[in-house]
């Protein structure tokens, strides 16, 4: 008997599960970037260089240092788009049994357009964290591998990679994390932070916990196993049990994936390999939301993240949804993007 005619005869379904896919949201539940909605649709940015010189001993008749003349520069970045859409039709609703627990009814064309303006937003909500840790790499690709912007290549500078060894029973993570801290908090010019978060793949956090050299790390310091005791307390912190804390420096077990246009399974981090970055910054993260392609938002900064449509077919034969986003995170000090391998 199918699903319709036990509708007909009265059943009732006693639950209902919807399947979903996983949605990894980590690099968002983590608000380190500052979202600045602007009403032009490319990102300008002017930095400069600016160096504090220690100055010369010299006889009192001797001529003055001058000021070296830093001009500003500027890198300007076009914000992409994201779109993507749906259509709702009577055959889509006609005999269709409403997924719902209780009494077995017909689905209501209401209920089917709130699922899927439910729906329309996912392939977003996934795309926005692959963004914002694509910027939190400093390389920022696009679901195929294809890169749109170098940050390092845009600004001039180069990105430093510490190796962690961690095949070797020998290497001092500790010591690692120290330079790994030191690195950070040297390029982090003009601006402060509060400790240094990375988040590696599972195999690079597997062979970190089981180092040698952290194990002997925990048991010589009461202050490391009480700081971690606390941090697994943190009701807001849902990843604590997967965190590996040395120092300052907290490394966080990251599996993010999801699927591109083609199929493909995209992981957000390579194996055995890990992104750190500040906490805590004041302007080093940006989050820039643009204007999407509609007539009334030429020229307005955007109130939302993204905009939804309906538009009725001719003759009452369904319902298009068009979705957009215009979204781009950035770095404006890529230097501080260290990469970390096992």
């Amino acid at each position: 008997m199918d699903f319709f005619n036990q509708l007909l005869n009265g059943s009732s379904l006693t639950t209902a599960v919807d399947r979903l896919p996983n949605m990894y949201s980590r690099v968002g539940e983590l608000d380190i970037f500052d979202r600045r909605p602007q009403a032009t649709t490319n990102v300008i940015l002017g930095y400069r260089n600016n160096e504090v010189v220690l100055l010369d001993p010299q006889s009192r008749s001797a001529p003055r240092q001058e000021a070296n003349r830093e001009t500003a520069k500027t890198v300007s970045f076009e914000v992409p788009s994201y779109k993507f859409g749906d259509v709702i039709t009577p055959e889509d609703l006609q005999n269709i049994a409403a997924f719902a627990p209780g009494e077995r009814r017909l689905e209501l064309a209401s209920e089917a357009l709130n699922r899927r303006l439910l729906k329309v937003r996912k392939p977003h909500d996934i795309s926005f964290e692959f963004i914002r840790m694509q910027a939190l790499k400093g390389i920022i690709q696009d679901p195929t591998g294809d890169v749109l912007y170098n940050l390092f290549n845009e600004f001039g500078v180069s990105q430093t990679t510490i190796d962690f060894e961690l095949d070797d029973v020998n290497t001092d993570v500790v010591g690692k994390a120290e330079d790994l801290f030191d690195a950070i908090a040297e390029d982090l010019r003009g601006d402060s932070m509060t400790h240094v978060h990375v988040l590696v793949d599972k195999l690079f956090s597997r062979q970190l916990r089981s180092h040698p050299s952290y194990e002997k790390y925990l048991t010589g310091h009461s202050a490391a196993l009480q700081q971690i005791a606390a941090s697994r307390q943190n009701g807001s912190d849902p990843n604590a049990m997967r965190s590996v804390m040395i120092g300052n420096v907290t490394f966080e077990s990251y599996s993010g994936k999801a699927q591109n246009s083609s199929g493909n399974s995209v992981k957000f981090i390579a194996d055995n390999t890990g992104h750190a970055f500040p906490m805590g910054t004041m302007d080093t993260f940006v989050e820039v939301d643009v204007p999407s392609n509609r007539l009334g938002q030429v020229n307005v900064a955007p109130s939302q993240e993204i905009f939804i449509s309906e538009e009725p077919l001719k003759h009452d034969k369904g319902i298009d949804i068009d979705t957009e986003s215009n979204k781009m995170c950035f770095c404006s000090r890529p230097e501080v993007l260290v990469k970390v391998v096992a």
